[in-house]
């Protein structure tokens, strides 16, 4: 059954890099809760929530929802037609969110037998996660069987999981208690095997924290976020809630930022601009790939933020506790560069090919290019002031140029126009 409800949208301006666009409060249905909500394209987005899904088509002015059986509370869309929601079970849906159908009802072997995350790095191949279940299929869900090495993982593997690039995927495992330390898992082949990763057990900030939320701005930069069981670590008292790595999880730090509340979602819209929500109904925003944090004030009436999603690198939606959908335009201009700074890009926009100027003291410096996906498409590294880039293969759009130098970070964003 399908109920359409109309959302009214209002749009602001942004400056460069400057995030200066108002969060505004959609309208919606009722007061269910809006478990995780999944944009595939900037038109095309969908909310889990329960025994519904609603699906827009034209950026979130309307919607329309499927009634299910079962509830749902996680999404994953690895193509415009083709996604997955889990929850009690997997559902399918092969022809852009019209239709939904029950494929898979996982036998676990304890616990709510509630699917916690789904995370699909292509059409046919994918990962379902909960209490003492981590599934993987290779043939569109036909088919499933456990993950090789998860045996291995104590207590109950799966509160988050996280994809980047179609291949590196991390994982948690935990338990409710004070003093117990869960522990971190990644995969390098889309989840067909596992291994620890050390430096989040050697971390000490790792005791008694049950993850969330894992998400990437880059390769080697993940983000985690979650809740606090114990507030002190060996006579010291601590209150983080969300942590970093730079190289991969080999070492971690806290934000300086002290994010008071449980942490429920984290998303990034490229290496520079994230999101963080809370279960007190806050976003915070970052401008400079986190290392600084702002509080947005959202109109949420303190309803619980459960997931953000951004949508093609134009907008970011957030929906949580009863029925809150919020959004906000991330409409950038474009920095040019220039005298004084530490990296140019020029021309910008391009129709193909750009250069590259840095000062002499960043010769030697990594640059990335990536999509507003977070998708890095280019590594190379820097050997002269001036780096001549040839990007004629890839699709127009917008595109993130980022230089790694020590242990700083300076971005440009980038238009491709393609040819004249």
């Amino acid at each position: 059954m399908r109920a359409p409800f109309i959302l009214l949208i209002a749009l602001a301006v942004c400056g460069p890099y400057v995030l200066l666009a108002q969060w505004i409060v959609l309208p919606s249905t009722g007061d269910q809760i809006y478990y995780c909500v999944s944009f595939p394209n900037s038109n095309t987005g969908f909310i889990a929530a329960g025994a519904s899904i609603y699906k827009t088509e034209d950026s979130g002015k309307t919607w329309t929802e499927t009634m299910l059986q079962y509830g749902v509370r996680t999404l994953s869309f690895p193509a415009n037609d083709v996604g997955y929601a889990g929850g009690a079970i997997v559902y399918k849906t092969t022809d852009g969110g019209e239709s939904w159908d029950s494929i898979y009802t996982p036998n676990q072997c304890t616990g709510s037998r509630l699917i916690r995350s789904v995370a699909f790095v292509r059409e046919n191949q994918g990962i379902i996660v909960g209490e003492c279940l981590v599934e993987r299929t290779i043939d569109g869900a036909r088919t499933w069987r456990r993950c090789e090495n998860t045996a291995e993982m104590p207590m109950y593997p799966g509160s988050a999981i996280s994809n980047y690039a179609g291949r590196l995927m991390h994982l948690d495992s935990w338990s409710e208690s004070e003093l117990s330390q869960g522990s971190l898992w990644r995969s390098t082949n889309s989840g067909e095997t596992w291994v620890a990763v050390k430096g989040w057990l050697f971390f000490p900030e790792s005791i008694g924290m049950q993850i969330q939320t894992i998400t990437h701005n880059g390769e080697f930069r993940i983000w985690i976020g979650g809740n606090r069981y114990n507030r002190s670590i060996w006579g010291r008292r601590t209150t983080s809630r969300v942590f970093f790595t730079t190289d991969g999880g080999e070492t971690w730090d806290t934000t300086k930022y002290v994010f008071p509340y449980t942490v429920n979602t984290i998303a990034f819209a490229d290496s520079l601009r994230g999101f963080i929500g809370d279960t007190a109904g806050n976003i915070y925003s970052t401008t400079d790939g986190g290392t600084t944090w702002q509080n947005d004030n959202v109109p949420s009436g303190g309803r619980s933020i459960n997931s953000i999603a951004i949508a093609g690198g134009t907008a970011v939606y957030a929906v949580g506790d009863g029925g809150l959908i919020l959004k906000r335009e991330l409409v950038t201009s474009v920095a040019e560069g220039g005298e004084g700074q530490p990296m140019g890009v020029y021309p910008n926009p391009t129709h193909g090919t750009i250069r590259i100027r840095v000062g002499a003291e960043h010769i030697g410096a990594l640059l990335t290019v990536s999509d507003m996906f977070g998708r890095t498409i280019l590594t190379i590294t820097v050997n002269d002031q001036d780096t001549d880039v040839d990007l004629r293969s890839y699709p127009q759009g917008t595109y993130v140029i980022t230089m790694h130098h020590s242990r700083t970070i300076e971005s440009r964003m980038m238009i491709m126009m393609g040819d004249r």
